[in-house]
């Protein structure tokens, strides 16, 4: 099983996939690939994006959604395309990407679940405080507008996908866990 998973920055994506991964030992997990390709490249991010980083980060995600759907492999992602989209389609309106780039990353959006479909996205809402990492923007009203995309793309494309309720760490891998057992 394929599972991604989604939310704005600051919900505790990697953390609960660095945390599952013993709980779940037979997946491959896909995490901070945003923050990997930031290393790797240099490209800016958040408020300071531009056309060569969101298409740099689409392209990943498709890499990555393709990959694992060929290799039929079990896998986590702590981010997929629909972060890289609505992140795409809020600096579009920001005026920080072109509507080139904002019709690519729709494109890339529209390609993935249409030809390499997770089989299950589980959503997390922004409910835990942001923190400073010296890479995520931890502006809050900027997370919201993030995460508001994120549901209306979610809720417009008929996405599979499970809202996560938890909060602590430890229940969310529980909520989790029974997801799975009941998939």
């Amino acid at each position: 099983m394929r599972i991604a998973f989604t939310g704005a920055q600051g919900t505790g994506k990697t953390t609960l996939i660095s945390k599952l991964k013993y709980t779940l030992p037979n997946y491959v997990i896909y995490d901070e690939v945003v923050r990997k390709l930031v290393k790797r490249t240099g490209i800016s991010i958040n408020r300071e994006a531009d056309d060569y980083s969101q298409i740099a980060i689409t392209n990943e995600q498709v890499r990555l959604a393709s990959e694992s759907y060929f290799k039929k492999e079990n896998a986590l992602f702590d981010r997929c395309i629909i972060d890289s989209h609505s992140f795409t389609e809020h600096d579009y309106k920001d005026g920080l990407v072109s509507k080139k780039t904002y019709n690519y990353s729709q494109q890339m959006f529209l390609m993935v679940f249409k030809y390499f479909p997770y089989d299950l996205v589980i959503y997390i809402p922004p409910k835990i405080e942001l923190i400073e990492d010296g890479v995520r923007d931890t502006e809050v009203a900027y997370r919201d507008a993030i995460d508001k995309i994120m549901k209306r793309q979610i809720l417009r494309r008929g996405v599979i996908s499970h809202t996560l309720k938890s909060i602590s760490l430890e229940n969310r891998i529980e909520e989790i866990k029974l997801l799975l057992m009941e998939s």
